[in-house]
Formats: C-alpha cells, structure tokens, sequence
C-alpha cells in the first residue's frame, strides 16, 4: 500500500488517503469486534430509543432529536444471513449491522478531524497523528461508539466543526453544525468555541440560525410520549440524592474525575503551554471546567464529560506527549 502511495503527486492528499486508510481499518475491527454482543438480545435503554427512531415510532427527549444516525442506517444494505448467528434472533442482528457500518463512517470521520484538529492547530501531523490515535483507543470509543447509538456521529460532527474553526471555513463550520445538531445536542459546543477564536463576524451570525431553529423544534415539539427522560423534576430528585447521600456524591466525583484518566496531567501541561504557543486551544481550555461541572447538575452520567471535552483534553494533552518523545527534545 505504501508504495503505491508514492504514485499519488500531491502529498497533502497522499497524507489523508493514509490516514482515512488507518482510521477506517481500525474503526472497522472495533465495529466487527462490537457487533451481535449481548445487546442484541437485551439492549440498553438507549438504544431501545434509537431503534424507536429507526423503526419511525415514538422515542423520548432527547432521543427523537437525534435523527441522523438512525436514518442514515436505514439506507445501509443488510448482511448476508450466511454472516448471521442462526441461533439468535436474524432482524437484531441485520439492524446491529446497518447501525455498526454507519458508526464505523462516523468513527473514522472523527478520528480524521481529531488528526486534522491537532496538526493544524500545532502545526505538526505528529500531534495530529497522537491525537487521533488517543481518540480511537479511548474507552468511549472502544466499547460504545459502534453500537446502534448516535456516539460516534457526535464525535465527528464536534472535531470537523472545530476544525472549521480553525481553518476558518464558514461553510464546513455551518455545515457540521447543522448535521451535528441533528446528530446529537453535544455540537452546541461549537457555538462557544467560534466565540472564542478568531473568526469571521458573519459566520459567527450565520452560526446562530440553525442553532436557533433547533432551540425552536426542541421546545415546540409535543410531549414526550412517556414523559420527559430529562424533566426539572427529574434533575430535582437527582440533585437531592446527589448532595444528601454522600457516597453517591464521591463515586459520581471519582468518575468524573477519572473521565480522561492519566491524560489529565499531560492535558494540563500542553494547556499551560498554549497560553503563548497556541492561544485558540488556551481558551478553548476554559470550557472544560463547566464541562466538569455539567455532569452534576444536569443529572448526567459521569462518562458524559468525555463526550462533550474529548477536543479540548487530548489535543493539548498529545501536543505534550509529542513533545516528550520528540527526538530534538530528548
């Protein structure tokens, strides 16, 4: 494959053909690797909600919001049943398998943005190539992304808006998040990340429509068909056994805490250095301690921290990793 890379004259395309091969072939083994597991037999409540979407019927808040993956997985060809388990119900597993494929594209477009993230805001495809590769083997990524949920098309969404930002392109930067508000109410964070770095006034105007129109479709459209998953009274009743049963508090803590594990410190360190080396990703910073807090007060799973901060945690952290295995720095 290497040497017929070299038949390829433009070398930026070169260097995106090798990397998409990469992300996809990894995306693909954690794909195969997750499908027909014990959720098809017994899905989570989550994915209960997709598959209510996929299907066209009712599906709670926020689920029914989330239109792109379960569409976009009805337009996928179904598998063989010679690549079926006869043993176990036939239709699951065709579904699983639709949903897997489009996790897979969505996966590899993510670990594509993170790569394109890093190298254009260090100026440097190793720092791209680090952070990419800490995107894929993260646990989110491993053990769900694949799975017939809206994850991985969030990721996507998120790092390709983000490098719109970056290059500054108006109309990649409204086209993701349009999809990713369509994808997964996560992509809101783009709104204050074009806030924070340089860019230009009318995107950052036109930016507001689709964030507005959505706003609107979240509050006019009907109730629940079974009630609001994320009500006041809910958070309410969450935030009491929060605060008052100390033991709930300290394991909810503990897992926050540990969202991003030992890349903490090495996260840390890049963004210290940011504040002169690369300002976009020291302010960018700042958005991770609201994100540290968020889990508490909108009753969410702590896991929930690493789908909204992933950006702005692993590229400050392999542009320290990069630095301490840099030769020159040795």
């Amino acid at each position: 494959m290497l040497a017929g890379m070299a038949i390829i004259p433009d070398k930026h395309l070169r260097s995106t053909i090798l990397c998409l091969a990469v992300f996809l072939s990894i995306s693909l083994l954690m794909g195969f690797f997750q499908w027909n597991g014990p959720e098809i037999e017994r899905p989570w409540p989550d994915i209960e909600q997709y598959l209510n979407v996929y299907k066209g019927e009712a599906a709670d808040s926020p689920f029914r919001f989330r239109l792109w993956t379960p569409t976009f997985a009805r337009f996928v060809p179904t598998p063989p049943d010679s690549w079926l388990d006869q043993a176990r119900p036939l239709e699951p597993q065709r579904i699983h398998f639709q949903f897997m494929l489009v996790n897979v594209l969505g996966l590899t477009l993510a670990a594509y943005g993170c790569w394109q993230l890093g190298r254009s805001l260090y100026r440097s495809p190793s720092v791209g190539w680090i952070t990419a590769l800490l995107f894929l083997f993260s646990y989110y990524p491993l053990t769900t992304a694949p799975l017939p949920m809206a994850e991985a098309w969030g990721y996507a969404w998120l790092a390709v808006g983000l490098v719109a930002i970056v290059q500054r392109r108006e109309l990649l930067f409204l086209a993701a998040l349009t999809l990713g508000l369509l994808t997964k109410e996560t992509s809101l964070l783009l709104l204050p990340a074009v806030w924070l770095a340089p860019f230009s006034r009318r995107g950052r105007g036109l930016s507001l429509i689709p964030a507005v129109a959505y706003t609107l479709w979240r509050l006019l459209e009907p109730a629940d068909p079974s009630g609001a998953l994320y009500s006041v009274e809910s958070t309410r009743v969450w935030l009491d056994d929060l605060f008052f049963k100390g033991e709930k508090f300290s394991a909810h803590a503990w897992r926050t805490a540990i969202a991003f594990h030992l890349l903490w410190i090495p996260a840390i360190i890049g963004w210290r250095r940011a504040r002169t080396e690369q300002p976009i990703a020291y302010r960018w910073g700042w958005l991770v301690p609201p994100l540290l807090v968020a889990p508490f007060l909108l009753a969410l799973v702590p896991g929930r921290l690493w789908f909204f901060a992933f950006p702005f945690v692993l590229t400050p952290a392999a542009a320290t990793i990069y630095r301490w295995l840099s030769p020159a720095k040795a």
